[in-house]
């Protein structure tokens, strides 16, 4: 993004780089050290609007052997949560539904592996608590560009067609020493955005303060 600012014309020195502010309680909820320990639960996302073909992962994760429990938030999409609660009863893995939560932080905390698709704010807060990552029915365009990116850091898988969902996630539960350093990478990369974003904001309050004329552009890093 930083490049692309750049070469429509905009002076870099007025380019602060920052990171997707996410709320403390993904830092005080951050995993210090992975362990893949039973009962396996799986976190299950499709943003604030339950977006992402729930229902089709949640069949293909329910024929995965070696998970115990399975989490999936709706979000606001209210049908989407009454038909959830509808296929959760005919499933055989123990299945736990949640419509619209604020304690995302603690859901991710208590997981193994979180299935998601791949949308910047959700994606960095994974990234904070360091919890691996699956990622499914990316949008294209910008969400396949967060999806090839954090697969690159290390820190999730995309399973490129969701119905290969089900092949991925055995792969990972099976190998807990790639999920271990899947949760490193991502505790290594992750950026306190507000506090980068503060920071960036003093140093303009500051700079004003001695008269010079200082602009900022403000740039979130890699994903958006």
């Amino acid at each position: 993004m930083v490049d692309e600012m750049v070469s429509s014309g905009i002076d870099a020195s007025r380019i602060h780089v920052s990171g997707i502010p996410v709320r403390r309680a993904f830092f005080r909820d951050a995993i210090e050290e992975y362990s893949l320990e039973e009962p396996i639960k799986v976190l299950v996302m499709g943003g604030g609007l339950g977006l992402g073909s729930l229902e089709t992962a949640l069949k293909h994760l329910d024929e995965v052997n070696g998970i115990d429990e399975i989490t999936v938030v709706a979000g606001q999409n209210t049908s989407l949560y009454e038909s959830l609660v509808t296929l959760s009863e005919s499933m055989r893995t123990k299945t736990i539904v949640y419509g619209y939560t604020t304690n995302i932080s603690e859901l991710m905390k208590s997981s193994s592996l979180l299935v998601t698709k791949p949308g910047a704010l959700t994606c960095m807060e994974a990234v904070t608590i360091g919890l691996p990552m699956v990622f499914f029915n990316a949008i294209p365009g910008q969400e396949e560009a967060n999806a090839e990116l954090l697969e690159q850091r290390g820190c999730a898988r995309w399973a490129r067609d969701i119905h290969n969902l089900e092949d991925v996630v055995t792969a990972l539960l099976i190998n807990s020493p790639r999920l271990q350093q899947m949760s490193e990478r991502a505790r290594e990369w992750h950026v306190d955005g507000a506090a980068n974003i503060v920071n960036s904001l003093i140093e303009i309050l500051d700079a004003t303060d001695t008269g010079e004329s200082v602009e900022l552009v403000k740039a979130e890093e890699s994903i958006n």
